[in-house]
């Protein structure tokens, strides 16, 4: 057994037969269903990945269930933690976890999302959307379909694949496998079939086999600095499976330098709707954490009204696109690292241009990885600042010199105020360090100079850490 989040939980142990309480595990699912060699950055297992809490309460059990299930796994621990997200509406990833959010998206056409990015091969982010939109009507909002969607979109953000794509065939016992019918039994394919709602020993195999094929020497998981950023050229690749149609459907976006996103859709069934009396055009609740009026149609969307088609799952609507001359079928037109939708709704860059303001940096480079404005060609920071690390402009309104502060998560001591610095050591969460200068602001982030006294050596260690993983002690 191990504890993840306070909870003690029975390991699956892959390679040997395992009686637990005489209930039979369903059989495995057929050949091996890794999507391509991606996987998380780590240099022994099991790792951690935590899985941030940015969905509403109706969520938070279903949440908790997806990480206590991929936590049986050998290889893998994915805790529930805090959510970090910055935008609720495009659900921004933070680098070296998985964010999972809920909120009335809109009838874009799918149920879940979830988008992988990844860095020569090693995941550095991800993040999971979840459409209340459709999981108020009385299709979806039940307790199987959430639990399907949820194991599914999380069990993607780690390195897994559908086993199958097929709706109306029976079920592998899989959330891995894509079914109309995630709670099996009477009323779907087979009156004897499984449950679609956890995974299976398949999955627990299959994350086995992707991550003890060889140890890395790089660590993504639980890493603040690994995410990189894209660059020049790339194309996407579609698979389409039909919005409204139900399916699944996943998306390659090639970013060049190493760097790609990759995307996996469950849509909704309109037949599925229409077969259990839920009107997918009628009104619903809004379930949205906060007042925000999400975009999802070329302007603000009151969550009522007619259907707005999403085929790219891109927060930008097919109408829309057609309207900005964007690709429907690509959620990234000018390969930037930013989704057409956000462009439009949330950075007001061009989604036809590379680089809005034409200095050379792509927009998705000036966001997030620089820290730059992309409308702006003069190096202005997103807060109007200049580039580079120069004195925060309320330095000491956050912690004054001199104070002893404490790290609220596993981070990197660096050796400069920039996620490319040299890290100095990693600091296990808890770690008390002492504040030795004035804020400084870089790359879009506030950084504070710390020093740390080394158990093992009693020497001092000096560095810079993000006020993102600091509190007063």
């Amino acid at each position: 057994m191990v504890r993840v989040g306070g909870t003690w939980i029975l390991r699956v142990v892959v390679g040997l037969v395992v009686a637990v309480a005489a209930v039979a595990l369903p059989s495995p699912a057929g050949a091996g269903h890794a999507w391509g060699s991606y996987h998380w950055g780590r240099t022994a297992n099991p790792f951690t990945v935590q899985l941030g809490d940015n969905v509403s309460s109706t969520w938070d059990s279903y949440l908790g269930t997806a990480s206590y299930d991929w936590s049986r796994s050998t290889v893998l621990d994915a805790p529930v933690g805090a959510g970090r997200t910055s935008s609720l509406s495009t659900c921004a990833p933070t680098s070296g976890r998985i964010e999972v959010c809920s909120a009335a998206y809109g009838r874009t056409g799918w149920l879940g999302v979830a988008n992988v990015w990844t860095w020569n091969g090693h995941v550095v982010q991800g993040a999971v959307k979840l459409n209340d939109t459709y999981f108020n009507t009385s299709t979806y909002n039940t307790p199987a379909w959430r639990r399907l969607v949820m194991c599914q979109e999380v069990g993607h953000t780690v390195g897994l694949d559908h086993t199958d794509v097929t709706s109306n065939n029976a079920n592998q016992g899989t959330c891995m496998d894509y079914t109309n019918d995630p709670n099996g039994g009477a009323g779907g394919a087979s009156s004897t079939d499984p449950s679609n709602e956890h995974p299976n020993l398949h999955d627990y195999e299959q994350l086995a086999s992707i991550y003890r094929q060889h140890a890395d020497t790089t660590t993504t998981a639980g890493s603040t600095s690994a995410a990189q950023t894209a660059g020049q050229s790339g194309q996407a690749i579609h698979d389409p499976a039909g919005p409204e149609r139900g399916g699944v459907s996943a998306f390659v976006t090639e970013l060049g330098r190493g760097n790609r996103v990759i995307t996996f859709v469950i849509w909704a069934d309109a037949n599925l709707m229409a077969a259990t009396h839920a009107n997918p055009n009628a009104p619903v609740a809004n379930t949205t954490t906060d007042e925000e009026s999400f975009p999802v149609d070329g302007g603000t969307h009151d969550h009522e009204g007619e259907a707005a088609l999403d085929s790219d799952a891109d927060n930008l609507d097919d109408a829309a696109e057609a309207t900005h001359g964007t690709d429907s079928a690509n959620p990234d037109t000018d390969a930037d690292g930013l989704a057409d939708g956000d462009e439009v709704h949330t950075y007001g860059t061009t989604p036809l241009v590379w680089d809005t303001d034409g200095d050379g940096v792509s927009d998705g480079n000036e966001i997030f990885g620089v820290g730059t404005n992309p409308l702006v060609a003069d190096g202005a920071t997103l807060n109007g600042g200049t580039s580079g690390a120069v004195a925060a402009p309320e330095a000491g309104a956050g912690f004054a010199v001199g104070a002893t502060v404490v790290t609220t998560d596993a981070v990197n001591l660096r050796a400069t105020a920039s996620r490319q610095g040299e890290i100095v050591t990693e600091l296990a969460a808890g770690t008390v360090l002492t504040v030795t200068g004035a804020a400084v602001q870089a790359q879009g982030l506030t950084w504070y100079p710390v020093v740390v006294v080394d158990p093992a050596t009693g020497q001092s260690l000096a560095g810079y850490v993000t006020a993102d993983f600091l509190d007063v002690a």
